[in-house]
């Protein structure tokens, strides 16, 4: 089946799962601090990011918070259709333009305490997509959840191999330093203070890592001696529109831009960040910047 109709396909399902909206009963999460979901979007994508947002507000788990994260100036482009979804649910908060990164750091400033779920502003998300990465958390574990990742490959010496020889989408759900979410476009999950407080440094990655958001929330989760774990899931990547992301995931991929990332943020950390120990879920003392 042509990629085409694929996309139509799943853009029916999103307009009638909204039609039917009133029937569906959301139940509550059970994580014990609020949840917030957060994305954020630029023009080119604002025709079809009605499709993403619908799919958000109808998951069979309730978010505490649903945010859209909006350059400031690209407010005054963002049309009726987006802004709507304020009806029912949606918060739309303009922002200090990060470019992908704003569906992150400004919520990490913004809610330390909360647990936050990263969501990409192109992609046909089911309705238990959020409940899947809720359901899955486990208080005894550092670790962020995500519904897509990669394995990072090793060569025989333990060194790390060239982005593409990575082995994409495994469906191992065990948790482990060398599963590396592909956070952008499925989504995860990440608990308060898993994060390192460097996560918020404009000044650091938009210099080392402008383009790869996904390897910093890495580095960002292993330095502070979090592993990942891919969740149980079957839903498919269907994205409504293609050609932005594909540019850059062409540049950061075949143009090797993830490989010069790595390398610029190991110097900057002076570690590798596979190669570091986990630990457990760290005492309250050591998140006391997080949840002072």
């Amino acid at each position: 089946m042509k990629k085409s109709n694929i996309k139509a396909i799943f853009a029916r399902k999103a307009n009638t799962i909204w039609r039917e909206r009133n029937q569906q009963v959301q139940r509550r999460h059970a994580l014990p601090s609020r949840l917030i979901v957060n994305l954020t979007s630029h023009p080119p994508r604002f025709d079809t990011l009605p499709l993403t947002l619908k799919c958000l507000l109808t998951q069979t788990v309730n978010a505490d918070r649903i945010i859209l994260w909006i350059a400031e100036a690209d407010m005054a482009a963002l049309p009726a259709s987006v802004h709507q979804f304020t009806k029912h649910g949606l918060t739309i908060r303009a922002c200090e333009d990060r470019r992908s990164y704003n569906k992150i750091v400004h919520a990490v400033q913004a809610f330390p305490k909360a647990f936050l779920v990263v969501a990409d502003d192109d992609v046909y998300y089911p309705p238990d997509w959020l409940e899947t990465l809720v359901g899955a958390y486990d208080p005894g574990k550092w670790e962020v959840l995500c519904h897509r990742a990669r394995a990072i490959a090793l060569a025989t010496d333990g060194s790390v191999l060239p982005y593409l020889q990575w082995h994409p989408e495994i469906s191992d759900t065990s948790a482990s330093p060398r599963v590396f979410p592909t956070a952008g476009v499925s989504g995860a999950l990440y608990r308060p203070g898993i994060l390192h407080k460097d996560v918020t440094r404009a000044d650091i990655y938009l210099e080392l890592a402008a383009t790869t958001d996904d390897i910093w929330l890495y580095f960002m989760s292993r330095l502070n001696g979090a592993v990942s774990r891919k969740v149980e899931s079957a839903n498919p990547v269907v994205t409504w529109a293609g050609s932005q992301t594909t540019n850059l995931v062409n540049f950061n991929n075949e143009g090797g831009g993830n490989d010069v990332c790595w390398n610029r943020l190991c110097q900057h950390y002076g570690v590798v960040p596979i190669n570091l120990p986990a630990y457990g879920v760290p005492s309250r003392q050591r998140l006391a910047p997080w949840f002072a």
